[in-house]
Order: structure tokens, then C-alpha cells, then sequence
């Protein structure tokens, strides 16, 4: 198999059951065949996410960020999971980047604003 698309598909699936070891898995097996997918990136964050390994989580998400910037919701994703680990200047920075670029999806852009209005409060504390 030389296409990852099948196997991010199947892990944006067991993504969407909760299927957390699985989705990990089957992005992991799109990277092997493309090391630089950024929707399987963006998978393997996700399930680390889920499973409270923010770290991996982190690493996982801005690799797929430096791949495709325009994944909005991955960009939130990766700075709520920055935030979460106290990178509060970075979490701010690609969450105000969504706000900029998010003109479709309101939930998205609610989110990306609150982020940001928490970030500033916690930076005015600091």
C-alpha cells in the first residue's frame, strides 16, 4: 500500500467511535507509509489528547500544524493542548491565528475566542 489515505480515514472512524488505541494505530500505519500526513498528525494528537498524554499530544498536533496550517480546527486543538501545559505565549499566538483565518464555522471561532480571553486573563495573573 502506498496511499495513507485509507488508513487515516479508518483511524478518523475509530477517532469518532472513541476508539482511541485503535485510531493511534491506524494513523501511526499512514505515517509509516507518509510520514508527512498531516490529518494522520493531527489523529495521533488527538488520541493522545483523549488519553491524557498531553505531551505526545503536543508534539503530535504541531507536527501536523507545520504541515497544514489551514486545519483550523487542529491549530485550536494543538493550542488548547499548549495551554493545557502552561506554553501560554504559543497557545495565544495559533489561537488568535484561528480567529483570523475562521470566518465558516461559529463553534470553532466561539471556541477560539474564548481560548484566547482565558489565555490573556492568565497572562495579566502571571
Amino acid at each position: 500500500m502506498h496511499d495513507p489515505r485509507p488508513l487515516v480515514a479508518a483511524a478518523a472512524s475509530a477517532a469518532q467511535a472513541q476508539q482511541w488505541d485503535d485510531a493511534a494505530a491506524l494513523a501511526q500505519a499512514a505515517l509509516a507509509i507518509d510520514a508527512n500526513a498531516p490529518r494522520a498528525w493531527a489523529l495521533v494528537g488527538m488520541a493522545h489528547e483523549a488519553k491524557g498524554e498531553l505531551e505526545q499530544a503536543r508534539a503530535a498536533y504541531e507536527r501536523a500544524v507545520s504541515l497544514d496550517d489551514m486545519d483550523l480546527a487542529t491549530s485550536l486543538a494543538c493550542a488548547r493542548v499548549q495551554a493545557r501545559l502552561g506554553a501560554l505565549g504559543p497557545a495565544r499566538a495559533l489561537a488568535s491565528y484561528v480567529l483570523l483565518k475562521e470566518h465558516n464555522a461559529p463553534s470553532l471561532r466561539a471556541e477560539a475566542a474564548a481560548l484566547v480571553k482565558s489565555l490573556a486573563e492568565q497572562e495579566g495573573r502571571a
